[in-house]
This record gives C-alpha cells, structure tokens and sequence, in this order.
C-alpha cells in the first residue's frame, strides 16, 4: 500500500491547489487527468504499431540501411515505453555510426544512471568533456551523477560548470535546487527554481519543485500556488495524491478526499485520509475513515482494519 502522509523531497511529486470542488476548475482538474491517460494509452498503441511493423520489415528483409539518427529515434521510442534494454541497443548502434555526436553520449549516460550504473555513466559524461563539442551536457551529465551517488560537493561544482556555460540551463539550476533542498537549505533552493523558471516559463516540474520547498519551509499557502500550476501544466496520479496531502495540512479534509479519490478510487482515498488522521493525531476521524474503507472494499478490508486497530490504539494512549 502506497503512503502518501509524507512528503516525497527529491521525488518532487508533492503539489497542491486552492479549490472549490463543484466548480468549473474542479472540472478541468478531473477533466485533465482522464485526457492525459487517453493521451498516454493512444501513445503507447501508436508506438507499438511503428515497431511491430519495423519488426515485420526486419523478418522480411525489407529493412532499409539506418543512419544514427534513425536509430537514436528508434531508441528514444524504446525508451518512452520504457523497455531500456532494446533503448540502449539502438544508442549504441547509433553511437557505433557516430562516435563523436555528444547527444547521442548523452542520451546513453543518463540510461546508464537509470539502469543503475553510475560509474558507466560518468564515463559518457567526461568524454563529452574531453571532445569539447556539447561540453555542457557532459558537465550536466556528471552532476546527476554525483547527485546520484551523494556527492554533492562534486555535483554542485559540475551544475556550476555547466550553468558558466550556459546560465539559462534550467536543468542545471532545477538540480541545484533539489540540492539545496537536500541540505534543508531551503530559501537557496528556492531562488535556484525560481532562477530555472526563466528559461523554463512552463515546465510543471519546476513548480512542483519551487512548491516542495515552500511547504517544506513552512509556506503551505504560497506553496499552494505553485502546485496548482504544476497541475495545470502537466496532471499526474502522483501529484494529485500529494495535492490532497497539502490539502489535509491546510485542514481541509473534505476536498483532501476528493482529490485523493481523483488519483485512485474511493476505498484507497478514504485509506489515505485515515493516515493523514493518524499522522496529525485526528484519532477519533482516523477511525471513521479507516472504517469507511473497510465498508467499500473487501480488498482493503484487512488493511483498514488493521490501520483501524492502530487509530484505536494510539487514541486511547492519547486519552
């Protein structure tokens, strides 16, 4: 079962909007999300037909000679179904016709980080260094890694390099916020996404960020601002959650609950509230939640009942 009582810093998916359910804003909300999942099952039946028929024309011999870039597209396909492996055969039969095209080292460096292999990575990374073509991205490059492995020091003075660079490279600067973030340094990484929103006016993730660390610091009604935009920008399961989250901190169960229910289905939302309860010592409405969601899933029934049993325990230790 998913939590979603704390907040997730440096997976940055909190976020959170000031509504009044039953509007036209509601709407669109709720509107958004189903769109985007129309989107997305569209994407992935138009992405598996483009392959299956590569796939024929393969057994069939009808395969035309590919460049790299032919092959990079087919990669970046690959990678957005999210089958790495076949992702980074087509990288690197694109790297073999163009060895020193820096994108296409770049794009194997960071599916190397995905896959878990960082010293791999960093590999790729000082190579774009040292061909001195897109030295930018090598220096970006590193800094995830580092970011990755817990060395911020070295991470910071990469980002750095890269934005002495190119001061506008919103990633750089979105990365030293999350790093600052990561010290509880607040008020830095706030100015750093601020900083990234000027080259990057409509990326949802930089709000999502910038909100992060406002609620962090304490700014919940601030932060609210940031998130609503975030959602406006890009709706996502993930950021819905945390938007009920921030919603319950500002003490405003009943639309917690609905946005809870926007992101999953009724028994969860209610299972989720009952933890925010039991997170802010709301016992007696913990109870109530957890039972409610008892009721309308067998599926959840014993976990309810065992968060049931928790809310009825730490209530009478509170009495």
């Amino acid at each position: 079962m998913r939590k979603y009582f704390r907040p997730a810093i440096f997976s940055f998916v909190l976020a959170a909007v000031f509504l009044s359910f039953g509007c036209s804003k509601d709407r669109k909300l709720y509107q958004g999300m189903e769109d985007m999942f129309r989107e997305k099952k569209l994407e992935m039946a138009r992405l598996k037909d483009n392959l299956a028929a590569e796939t024929a024309a393969e057994a069939d011999g009808r395969t035309p000679e590919r460049s790299a870039s032919d092959f990079e597209t087919l990669g970046d396909s690959y990678l957005k179904r999210g089958e790495l492996a076949l992702a980074f055969l087509n990288y690197t039969k694109a790297a073999g016709l163009e060895p020193e095209n820096p994108v296409i080292k770049y794009k194997i460096g960071r599916l190397l980080l995905k896959k878990g292999s960082p010293e791999e990575a960093g590999i790729e990374f000082e190579e774009i260094i040292k061909q001195g073509k897109k030295p930018l991205l090598g220096y970006e490059g590193l800094g995830r890694v580092f970011f990755r492995t817990g060395d911020l020091a070295r991470a910071k003075e990469n980002f750095e390099g890269a934005l002495k660079l190119d001061p506008s490279h919103w990633q750089a600067r979105n990365f030293l916020g999350m790093l600052h973030d990561r010290r509880g340094e607040y008020g830095e990484a706030v100015r750093y996404y601020e900083s990234a929103m000027a080259g990057a006016p409509e990326e949802p993730v930089l709000f999502n960020n910038l909100g992060v660390s406002l609620y962090r610091s304490g700014d919940h009604t601030r932060a609210a601002g940031m998130f609503e935009r975030a959602l406006e920008l890009r709706p996502e399961p993930k950021v819905y959650n945390n938007l009920a989250l921030t919603l319950a901190r500002l003490q405003r169960y009943p639309e917690a609950l609905e946005i809870f229910t926007a992101a999953s289905n009724e028994w969860t939302a209610l299972n989720n509230l009952g933890l925010v309860y039991l997170a802010q010592g709301k016992y007696r409405e913990a109870e109530e939640a957890f039972s409610r969601a008892a009721e309308k899933s067998p599926r959840y029934f014993e976990k309810a009942i065992e968060n049931l049993e928790k809310a009825r325990t730490r209530g009478r230790r509170a009495a």
